[in-house]
């Protein structure tokens, strides 16, 4: 493997814009929470999340939200609002990767689909009509853990996630590129 002359500086790049790249997910899981009524400090959110980032390396690769969800809950956030923030996050990073993709290849009928789907999904009065029939299906009552508004915000920084996370990848094959 031959490194450029300049490797050092794209890869400090790199490392310096995925440790932001881990703070921002980390806010926005803070958001998350806040958006399913659970607000938390952002020092918290970014705590926990940095804790528990390791574990999505053991084996399984679930420990990471099993940590948060149990954070979450020694906090006095219900298991049920905890373990939707965590299964959220992924389908909104979904959602900022696939508008990041449609940045570039506006003609994807199946990527503008998928995305369409999240976005009709993720609406407060989709997702809380789904999540209550869910409930109900399982012979559960209603509960809190619902949609208080659209997730625009994160939506946007998920789309911002996304883009960190190319540069990133960017600067890295920079460094490998001769």
């Amino acid at each position: 493997v031959d490194l450029q002359p300049q490797a050092g500086v794209y890869l400090s790049f790199a490392i310096a814009i995925a440790i932001t790249t881990q703070l921002w997910s980390a806010i926005l899981w803070g958001w998350i929470l806040a958006l399913l009524r659970n607000p938390v400090p952002k020092r918290w959110a970014i705590v926990t999340f940095l804790k528990n980032a390791p574990a999505k390396y053991v084996p399984g690769s679930i420990w990471h939200f099993y940590g948060r969800v149990m954070a979450a809950q020694s906090r006095g956030i219900e298991v049920e609002s905890a373990t939707l923030s965590v299964i959220l996050e992924p389908l909104f990073i979904i959602a900022g990767a696939l508008g990041l993709a449609l940045w570039y290849r506006t003609t994807s009928v199946p990527l503008i689909l998928a995305l369409s789907g999240i976005l009709i999904v993720v609406h407060p009065i989709v997702f809380n009509r789904l999540w209550k029939e869910w409930r109900r299906l399982r012979g559960k009552k209603a509960s809190g853990a619902t949609l208080a508004e659209y997730p625009l915000s994160i939506l946007m920084g998920t789309l911002w996630f996304m883009g960190l996370r190319s540069i990133t990848f960017l600067f890295v094959v920079f460094a490998f590129t001769p």
